[in-house]
């Protein structure tokens, strides 16, 4: 079984070096059979392992345990991880078990839990290499207390698109002023060395890396801001990875970014909304955000939020990395492996991805003339989605901009688990 490999962000094709190298295999054949347990797992497959849920014995009690922490009952789930852990299972379910209560620990800023989780897990089977970076990172945070948000946080904040199209808002961290990219595809808030100079934050001892799309790995260490504000939504201790500047400058030097909002922050805040009105875009962030009241479409990949959006070509439902960082959607090759009839009209097109330190190509990209999504009782068109010649274990692909800014903005609500675009 592949890693559940969810603790930090996945390699995609965007301008973010907040990445992990992503665990890339290539897929099987397609499965004319159910999913077993283990590709159930290793697939995210909530909606399958709902379906083992369902037996008896103590897979069921695994396939529960995990299909949880996907939907984000955490409340439920981590006990049931638990149990999964305790029990006689089988060593690669503890396993998995295992890795599942990491990331619910993680996205819960429960860093030196986490770190044990994974710890244990070691001691069952080897980690992959992305699972030991995520290891390091967890151990560099042990002493890091959770992030916490004052009490009925609320916000609306201007929204300023910058050269690549990206969100931008204002904050403030200890009490020095800083805008911000809005971006859900970040597993941690980010910031320069010089931001977090300039803003006063505490630095800690340890230091970690993180992988890029054309490098093996740029040094990081960490920051706790003891405060940041947005608008009148407050909350602490929270935790920024620290880039050297030249990993977040591009254009040599024309285009650069200071300081990314992740995707912790949102979790904590409840939902978060971009809606345009009289021309203006503005962030709502907590109560000031539009409730939903949709059927859930998202889960949560540890750190990740995936769409479950319906795809009558392909003759499912694909799980799509929701990446507000990105300026277009893609798929990976699995997506195609598993529904051929999504590369009708497929056409072969190179397609560089650009990263930290650099860029690098995919020479057997396909570009794909239309994708069509169902979000609840609306159809999305996405034009010329790329489709990359690796393949991921545990998604079909990403949504960005393109499905994003259609329509008048978009609502990602955490506490019912829901992406709806407004209209």
């Amino acid at each position: 079984m592949t890693s559940r490999s969810s603790l930090l962000p996945k390699a995609a094709a965007s301008w973010r070096v907040l990445l992990v190298v992503a665990a890339l295999h290539l897929a099987g054949t397609v499965r004319a059979e159910p999913l077993s347990l283990q590709q159930a797992l290793s697939s995210n497959d909530v909606e399958r392992l709902e379906q083992l849920a369902k037996s008896s014995g103590l897979q069921a009690g695994v396939a529960r345990a995990v299909a949880l922490s996907l939907r984000h009952r955490d409340t439920q789930a981590r006990p049931a991880l638990e149990l999964a852990v305790a029990s006689v299972a089988a060593p690669e379910e503890r396993f998995a078990a295992l890795q599942e209560l990491a990331a619910l620990n993680t996205r819960q800023g429960r860093y030196q839990t986490a770190a044990q989780a994974l710890d244990a897990a070691a001691r069952l089977k080897p980690l992959d290499r992305e699972s030991e970076q995520a290891r390091s990172f967890l151990h560099a945070l042990a002493a890091v207390p959770p992030m916490r948000v004052e009490a009925s946080p609320r916000a609306r904040l201007p929204v300023t698109r910058d050269a690549a199209g990206l969100a931008r808002v204002n904050g403030s961290v200890a009490g020095g002023a800083q805008d911000f990219v809005v971006d859900t595809g970040a597993a941690f808030s980010t910031v320069t060395v010089s931001a977090a100079k300039r803003l006063g934050l505490q630095m800690l001892d340890t230091e970690a890396s993180v992988g890029g799309v054309a490098r093996d790995a740029v040094a990081t260490r960490f920051a706790v801001g003891a405060e940041l504000r947005l608008g009148q939504a407050v909350l602490h201790d929270v935790v920024f990875i620290v880039l050297p500047d030249e990993a977040l400058s591009f254009a040599g030097g024309a285009y650069r970014i200071d300081a990314i909002l992740g995707l912790p922050v949102f979790l904590q805040l409840g939902r978060l909304a971009i809606e345009t009105r009289d021309g203006q875009e503005q962030l709502m962030l907590g109560a000031a955000a539009p409730t939903t009241t949709q059927a859930p479409n998202l889960i949560l990949s540890g750190v990740q939020p995936l769409l479950l959006a319906r795809s009558e070509a392909a003759g499912q439902t694909l799980r799509l990395f929701v990446d507000t960082g990105a300026r277009s959607s893609q798929l990976f090759r699995n997506a195609a492996d598993e529904s051929p009839l999504l590369m009708k009209g497929a056409a072969a097109r190179p397609h560089t991805l650009s990263g930290a330190g650099g860029s690098s190509t995919d020479d057997e990209a396909r570009v794909l003339p239309r994708l069509d999504l169902r979000l609840g009782d609306s159809v999305v068109e996405l034009h010329d989605v790329v489709l990359l010649s690796k393949a991921a274990t545990d998604r079909h692909g990403a949504v960005g901009q393109d499905l994003l800014r259609q329509g008048h903005g978009y609502v990602m609500d955490f506490e019912r688990m829901c992406l709806i675009l407004l209209r």
